[in-house]
């Protein structure tokens, strides 16, 4: 059996279609397809993903699984709409938009950080530490404050991300079958790993005022919060047309 024959027949025992396997690890269905069609060999990071997709080790995916010559389909889940069978040991993936997303928030994080602590050096000892509606500051503290905004985001994130580490955990309603449940719980992800950068955003944001209080407040707020709850409302309808679409 030759490599791309192998991607096949995994893809078909989780019922996945090429377009699925592709969203699942970051290609096209046409790549994908030259795969299968042993056209063309899928890179070394998308040979990691498709093993740990497939809960195959690299060498199996690559040199054979056992049995896999006198494997006739017969135990394959065929049916892609018979509902999902639970977790029982399968892992999620980390895609690369993802990864980027991780990224992207430990730098914005790693930097705003490094900016406060700059700027702590040369501030007054007292800043102010709260704004009222009109935006004029109406309460002020010591300059360590500076820090509470940041730190309370930092929190929120590393919480969230620990949160995606684990979907097994996460209380998915609806259609989930074996044909859908990767491309939900993994479009469901890229949705939190995006509205998490979104939240650390806006939290660093909010430190700024107290280095420069001129800084507008009300409405960044309701800026961030209107592009997380959009991007928060445009995932979970996502999810839910995922979910209705038959396979």
């Amino acid at each position: 059996m030759t490599l791309g024959q192998r991607i096949q027949m995994c893809r078909k025992r989780r019922g996945l279609s090429q377009e699925q396997l592709g969203e699942q690890i970051g290609v096209s269905r046409q790549a994908v397809s030259k795969w299968e069609q042993d056209t063309a060999r899928p890179d070394l990071d998308k040979i990691v993903a498709l093993s740990q997709l497939f809960e195959l080790t690299a060498d199996e995916l690559l040199k054979g699984i056992p049995g896999e010559a006198e494997d006739d389909g017969t135990d394959w889940p065929i049916d892609p709409n018979a509902p999902f069978r639970g977790w029982r040991g399968r892992k999620l993936p980390y895609t690369k938009f993802q990864i980027g997303c991780r990224i992207a928030g430990c730098l914005l994080g790693a930097g705003m950080f490094l900016y406060l602590l700059l700027q702590y050096q040369t501030m007054p000892s007292t800043i102010p530490v709260h704004w009222g509606i009109s935006g004029v500051p109406d309460r002020w503290g010591s300059k360590s404050s500076v820090f509470w905004m940041f730190l309370l985001g930092v929190i929120l994130y590393i919480g969230m991300e620990v949160l995606c580490g684990f979907p097994s955990i996460w209380n998915m309603t609806g259609n989930l079958t074996e044909g859908n449940w990767r491309h939900i719980y993994t479009t469901m992800r890229s949705m939190l790993e995006l509205t998490n950068v979104i939240l650390l955003a806006m939290f660093c944001y909010l430190s700024l005022p107290t280095i420069f209080p001129w800084l507008p407040v009300s409405w960044p707020i309701v800026l961030f919060l209107s592009a997380y709850t959009l991007l928060f409302v445009l995932g979970m309808l996502k999810i839910y047309k995922i979910g209705k679409k038959r396979n």
